[in-house]
């Protein structure tokens, strides 16, 4: 293979930006005679140049015949306008006469309600639909099990390829890669896990499998990409979900490439890594000969990426909205399921005045939200309500998958809010342990606690001390507890002063089943004893909770303001008066922080559900009235970004969230 130079052209990318596009010469060997399948090639239309967009909605261009054209999907999780767009570009394309396969590198089967009815098998019936060729499962495929995951894929004609993937004997799960024939010529698709998917996914329906990490995992690699060449593969593609997250090394993506030879093209999706972040990781577009192509978890693009008959290679990504086309057929069976689960979850519960801010993993990684604190208070109140003392309750933040908006509030919203089947725990811990995983939380935001009963701070400019993998995990036991200190528990006597945590005493936790099993980086406590376990997922809880609790009304005034950790920063100390809608705080700022949100804590009183309510008036020159509850943004100057930790404040947190 030759190495990778620069296109002078350009590609519309997501949100309207211009982005360079990277040619490469492909090594093309003699193909031989493995089964493969076969992929039509017909007549091409010339090249159209489209016009520039002046706004964020266009087609794709119409491309030069007889490319081979690879769409591909990522972090698609319930979305279903991704499948009619999918299916549309690639009817278009096959009928210009190029060679299309489409792809996914994971994160599929679950986070929407639309899933929920049947226990994600839904998306598999979309990609057959919208004729996806081949995927690369990650840690949301597993939650229900490996033999679900295979059943469903089975069922659906769905390709599924991992080379990092075995039982615990060693068998093979998935095909490590499959070759398509296209335009003459053999096109070998590889799968790389990331190897964090044996805690990202619930523990307990991972425990049979072996996700093969480091040299292993290269060592996996190096055979399927030898194995492809010796079936006549000439262009070796591979599709993974490691990223490149520096917490993940030496199971990165860019760990693999400088270590496996003879792969032309990544396409990678990652969970832990913003865009700027894998910028700043990548010095060029490739390692070695291998072109990288890596998305955000925050992204669900449709990427376009066309092998012209000279080698070049052009890459376009796009958000669904900017896609404009779309196939009728997918589109009138996704109206179809949407009546099915309107029908389920459209009852009316109660009332919000408010926007209820919860998907923090994805808009505000590493704090607190007011959705994420009200569901940790719901945790801890169902238990007392059992009659079990609790101490603290501890989500974790990637359990939110929505916000809730102002309005009426559905048994939907409550499930897009919280879409995952888990169950919940009470269990005794030690101190010790409980400080390790919070600590070992600082450092992932999928991780990062919401919690009820339990305040804390927490810095995000001191670097998480990572010592060695716990076990069966890529993730790394803290070395010492310096980014969450001065833990304390807030007594149930709210006059009470608040009770330093004791590393040496024994306290009540309720948490989800997932992450008391050790799930993400809360290894120190899967050997907790359980004291009783509840037949309840979070949705029902929070259904439960919004309804009987709270008296189905939401309201601002409910809300009390609490400042959150803050940028490291020299600065003298001050008062700042916060203006928020309806509500002004004063908040004393750090000698050595700067003050940069608020974050809400949900202080709901027990209203009289027959007590009508009615939402304040907008503000003169507001059409939408109420300002959601999301963190206002700071008006004093931006910090300078924080070195290598998470983008968030030293947080004295409240903590009353997932």
């Amino acid at each position: 293979m030759k190495n990778l130079v620069r296109k002078s052209l350009t590609a519309l990318m997501c949100a309207s930006l211009l982005m360079p596009l990277a040619a490469v010469e492909l090594q093309a060997d003699e193909p031989g005679d493995a089964a493969v399948d076969d992929v039509a090639n017909e007549e091409a239309t010339p090249k159209v140049t489209p016009e520039p967009a002046t706004d964020t909605s266009m087609e794709l261009p119409t491309i030069e015949a007889h490319d081979l054209v690879l769409l591909y999907s990522s972090n698609v999780r319930g979305q279903l306008e991704t499948y009619p767009k999918m299916k549309a570009l690639k009817d278009r394309l096959t009928a210009e006469g190029q060679a299309v396969i489409t792809l996914d590198a994971g994160n599929f089967m679950q986070g929407d309600p639309r899933l929920s009815l049947h226990d994600g098998e839904t998306a598999f019936e979309m990609m057959r639909l919208a004729a996806y060729d081949v995927a690369c499962p990650c840690n949301l495929e597993f939650d229900l099990g490996s033999e679900t995951l295979l059943a469903f894929a089975e069922a659906n004609n769905l390709s599924l390829v991992a080379c990092n993937l075995t039982s615990e004997t060693g068998e093979e799960l998935l095909r490590p890669y499959v070759i398509k024939e296209v335009a003459g010529e053999k096109v070998a698709i590889i799968g790389l896990i990331d190897p964090a998917t044996r805690t990202k996914a619930h523990p307990q329906k991972t425990q049979s499998l072996k996700f093969l990490t480091g040299e292993e995992m290269y060592e996996a690699c190096r055979q399927a990409v030898s194995s492809a060449r010796e079936e006549g593969a000439s262009r070796v593609v591979l599709l993974s979900n490691l990223g490149l997250n520096a917490n993940s090394s030496p199971n990165r993506l860019s760990d693999v490439l400088e270590n496996v030879s003879g792969i032309d093209l990544a396409i990678d999706s990652t969970s832990d890594s913003s865009e700027a972040e894998i910028a700043s990781t990548l010095d060029s577009d490739h390692i070695n000969d291998t072109l990288i192509l890596s998305t955000s978890a925050n992204e669900n693009l449709i990427g376009e990426v066309s092998i012209h008959p000279d080698a070049t290679v052009e890459h376009i990504k796009l958000t669904i909205d900017q896609v404009t086309e779309a196939d009728s057929a997918v589109q009138e069976r996704i109206n179809e399921i949407e009546a099915e689960v309107n029908d389920e979850y459209s009852a009316v519960l109660g009332t919000s005045q408010v926007e209820l801010f919860g998907d923090s993993a994805k808009l505000a990684p590493f704090s607190e939200t007011a959705a994420g604190q009200l569901i940790a208070d719901s945790i801890r109140w169902k238990f007392k309500q059992a009659g079990q003392d609790c101490d603290i309750a501890l989500v974790n933040s990637s359990a939110i998958c929505a916000s809730i908006p102002a309005g009426e509030v559905t048994k939907k919203d409550i499930k897009a809010l919280l879409p995952y089947q888990d169950q919940l725990v009470l269990i005794e811990v030690q101190g010790s342990a409980l400080l390790e995983a919070l600590e070992a939380a600082s450092a992932d935001a999928d991780a990062f606690p919401q919690v009820s009963g339990l305040k804390f701070n927490f810095d995000a400019a001191v670097p998480y001390d990572a010592g060695d993998f716990y076990d069966n995990s890529s993730y790394r036991k803290p070395q010492s507890i310096q980014r969450m200190t001065q833990p304390v528990i807030e007594p149930a006597d709210e006059d009470a002063a608040p009770i330093a945590l004791d590393p040496t005493k024994t306290y009540r936790l309720a948490t989800t089943s997932y992450l008391a099993s050790g799930a993400l980086s809360y290894h120190s406590l899967r050997d907790a004893k359980i004291i009783q376990k509840l037949d309840l997922t979070l949705s029902e809880l929070f259904t439960e909770y919004f309804t009987s609790e709270i008296g189905a009304v939401l309201t601002s005034a409910n809300q009390v303001a609490q400042t959150e950790a803050a940028v490291v920063a020299q600065q003298a100390p001050a008062a700042q008066q916060i203006e928020y809608g309806d509500y002004a705080a004063t908040a004393t700022i750090d000698p050595l922080s700067t003050y940069t949100h608020v974050c809400y804590r949900c202080k709901l009183t027990k209203k009289d559900a027959e007590e009508p309510v009615q939402p304040p008036a907008p503000e003169p020159g507001s059409p939408e009235g109420n300002e959601p509850i999301n963190p206002p943004v700071d008006p004093s100057p931006e910090p300078e970004p924080a070195p290598p930790a998470p983008p968030a404040p030293p947080v004295e947190a409240d903590t009353d969230s997932e």
